[in-house]
């Protein structure tokens, strides 16, 4: 491998092939045109999600498994299913450092909600989760998002009244709005 520069004075890069094959030979400017993992990343990430499963316990010592996919776009949840008893499919092995958004969520998950409460059934957790996530898409602020939620939100101002706390997830958290008294 190397460069060198031809008769009409562009410089060109040499890449070698398997043993016989005949030496392959690129323009600069079109391997400069090439785009870079970041940009790659950065003009699909549109199109990419994550998807992860993670565990709850009851308080009657029973286990739940959480499955939950991940837009990245906007950060917002497409799907989320729970089982007692997942199949293979479920718990496929899995790595931490390849979907590190979902990982984000699932610790958010735990830190903002599951952590505070104790879960009773499979339908208490179902209904726990749907109120988080309407909480999350909707009112919850990320940093990658320039502080905006999943579900865009209009900007307020002060002039629109004063500022009024909407409880949600059962009180745990709050959105605040803007309301003329």
């Amino acid at each position: 491998m190397g460069r060198f520069v031809d008769s009409r004075g562009v410089t060109q890069a040499r890449h070698s092939s398997l043993p016989g094959h005949r030496l392959q030979v690129h323009d600069s400017e079109s391997e400069a045109a090439s785009q870079s993992w970041k940009t790659f990343l950065n003009n699909h990430a549109s199109d990419l999600g994550s998807i992860d499963v993670f565990t709850v316990p009851t308080a009657t010592f029973r286990i739940f498994y959480v499955f939950l996919v991940l837009s990245h776009k906007r950060r917002s949840v497409l799907h989320f299913a729970i089982a007692e008893h997942p199949t293979a499919e479920w718990t496929a092995p899995r790595s931490p450092w390849q979907n590190p958004y979902v990982e984000r969520l699932i610790g958010s998950v735990r830190r903002e909600c599951l952590d505070h409460l104790i879960i009773m059934n499979q339908s208490h957790l179902h209904r726990i989760l749907r109120n988080y996530l309407v909480y999350y898409h909707g009112s919850r602020t990320h940093l990658s998002l320039a502080k905006d939620a999943p579900d865009s939100r209009a900007k307020e101002s002060s002039k629109m009244g004063k500022v009024h706390a909407i409880p949600m997830v059962g009180g745990l958290h709050h959105r605040y709005t803007r309301r003329v008294a």
